[in-house]
């Protein structure tokens, strides 16, 4: 700090401090976390845990309406509560920090802000919205701080120093900030969730904790957040341009907590007409799965994997599934007892052959050859504002009727995206059967079936992917008057409570279907696993499997056409 100073007294001072400027303020992603680390002086976020998270807010400013789960205690308020309306304030994120990095922090860079009041980025007026006063107005302290007593930050920003704090708006839950132009709205403006605010709009708004610990204890004080966010366009100087940045951790399972509410009711899509809608989500944990099972910290600096055990056996299961993975699970236990999860790991029957199914309680270990193969498909028509997702679940049986869910694919997308993916899958697992959930327009699933196969004897290749895919039909299966739930129980359920059933080591996704059924969000990639576990049967042998395999491939070659037109109308295709 002294030899900071020292230079900035110095003939260099405004070089370095352009230079110093640039590198926190300037558009190449990294600047923002060295605006939180160095400026902002929080020197426990670490680049393999925080420089992602601030360049993830760096590089999607583009969307107006984003949502961020990070675990409890990850310093999230540090970085979106404290430091990012500062970095806003100063140009941060600015489509117009080129031209602003080029003017000397003078009267070259006021005169600038005079000529276009709307390059100006000290006149957003940003509202940070906590669950209580007390809380917003924490968020505050750092800010105030950094401008009244930071010698460093001071030099650097000059822009944004009041000439003296007893001359401004300077109070506990508002400051007022120099800036181009006037409005009602201070600054920067700290409420609680039962606050009033109306009358005021704001450019900015940052949701942080708006409902956390107090609120899940208290069901009226959750509606009371729930209902800001319903209120809060109204608080938006124009909610088509104006930004809403919400963080938060899960406390409560599905729709209970506000997040859970929020992607249900304010799902990311867009309209007709390409606008935007809802919130776009980005969600972490304090742990993550390995691709052999084990478990990876994600901030090990903090919660080593030690520690996060520590946690997880004081607070329980459901509420470290709340705060540190943010994927909560039903307080009541799901209706698949995590006690009773199996998986099971890929191993090499010979070198070089990765076909050995190898579960982790101990029974005998099964060549995938040996397994009644066979793939579901779920299909998802909604679009892009779709609340469910298309799912593709490749299951397997062995002759003593052990059930193993090898691959599960999920993902809101159209059905030729999903059904190129099913027929990868199917040249991966060479399956005896496939089917689809053919239910109302689903049924279109067959005909662009048909039509891939026929593009392919044609080409002889596939056109979306270039490869050489196996042919097969796909049979319909209607589920009639059962609804997903009911399926689910039904179909997987025996298998899972008479220990038979096993999920490949990695499925993460799957096994918080899983473990949240019915409260979950999400449930199409258990409904697909369900519904094939429904038409999986035991092989009689190992002999018959195999020879039931090499039927099925007779079945489906392709056979040449015997016309000679180029479209092969008429003839054997």
């Amino acid at each position: 700090m002294d030899e900071l100073l020292h230079t900035a007294t110095s003939a260099q001072a405004d070089r370095l401090r352009s230079t110093l400027r640039r590198k926190v303020l300037g558009p190449q992603l990294g600047s923002f976390y060295v605006f939180c680390k160095t400026i902002m002086g929080y020197k426990d976020l670490t680049p393999s845990f925080h420089l992602p998270l601030c360049n993830d807010i760096q590089s999607t400013l583009g969307d107006l309406k984003r949502g961020y789960l990070e675990p409890r205690g990850s310093f999230k308020s540090t970085i979106v509560g404290k430091s990012y309306p500062a970095w806003r304030l100063l140009g941060g994120g600015s489509p117009w920090i080129e031209d602003i990095l080029k003017c000397e922090v003078n009267d070259q860079l006021l005169e600038y802000y005079d000529k276009d009041h709307d390059v100006d980025p000290r006149n957003h007026r940003i509202l940070i919205l906590s669950e209580a006063q007390d809380i917003a107005n924490k968020d505050l302290k750092d800010i105030k701080f950094k401008i009244e007593n930071d010698q460093q930050f001071q030099w650097l920003f000059p822009e944004i120093i009041p000439e003296s704090v007893t001359k401004t708006v300077w109070n506990a839950g508002e400051i007022l900030l120099p800036r181009s132009q006037s409005f009602d709205e201070s600054t920067l403006t700290a409420l609680g969730a039962d606050s009033a605010g109306t009358g005021f709009h704001y450019t900015i708004i940052v949701y942080e904790d708006l409902a956390g610990e107090k609120a899940a204890k208290s069901e009226p004080l959750m509606q009371t957040a729930k209902d800001r966010i319903k209120a809060s366009p109204g608080l938006l100087v124009n909610p088509r341009t104006s930004e809403e940045l919400f963080i938060a951790t899960r406390w409560k399972h599905g729709t209970a907590d506000v997040p859970g509410w929020m992607m249900q009711e304010l799902p990311h899509g867009t309209t007709e007409s390409g606008r935007p809608t809802g919130f776009k989500w980005h969600i972490r944990s304090a742990e993550e799965e390995g691709p052999d099972g084990e478990r990876i910290p994600t901030f090990p600096e903090k919660y080593p994997i030690e520690v996060l055990d520590d946690i997880k056996q004081r607070e329980g299961e459901y509420l470290y599934n709340c705060n540190y993975m943010n994927r909560p699970s039903s307080p009541e236990g799901s209706d698949f007892n995590p006690k009773l999860y199996k998986q099971f790991s890929i191993g090499e029957s010979s070198p070089g052959v990765l076909d050995m199914i190898i579960p982790d309680d101990g029974t005998p270990p099964v060549r995938l050859r040996h397994l009644y193969r066979l793939g579901f498909y779920d299909p998802s028509s909604g679009g892009k504002t779709a609340k469910c997702e298309g799912a593709i679940a490749i299951v397997a049986m062995a002759a003593d009727r052990r059930v193993f869910a090898l691959r599960v694919w999920g993902k809101n997308s159209g059905y030729d995206e999903a059904l190129e993916k099913f027929s990868v899958l199917n040249d991966q697992y060479v399956l005896h059967r496939r089917m689809y959930e053919a239910i109302g327009a689903q049924k279109e699933v067959e005909n662009i079936v048909k039509m891939r196969r026929q593009i392919q004897e044609l080409n002889g290749k596939c056109l979306k992917c270039e490869a050489k895919h196996r042919n097969f039909t796909i049979d319909p299966f209607n589920p009639g008057t059962q609804n997903k739930e009911e399926r689910i129980r039904a179909f997987l359920g025996p298998a899972y409570e008479q220990g038979r059933f096993y999920v490949r080591k990695g499925e993460t996704e799957f096994k918080m279907q899983m473990q949240d059924f019915p409260h979950g969000a999400l449930i199409d990639r258990l409904d697909a696993t369900a519904s094939g576990v429904k038409h999986l049967r035991a092989p009689l042998s190992a002999d018959e499997i195999e020879s039931l395999q090499l039927e099925t491939e007779a079945v489906h070659m392709p056979r040449e056409s015997r016309t000679f037109t180029t479209q092969n109308y008429g003839g054997y295709v």
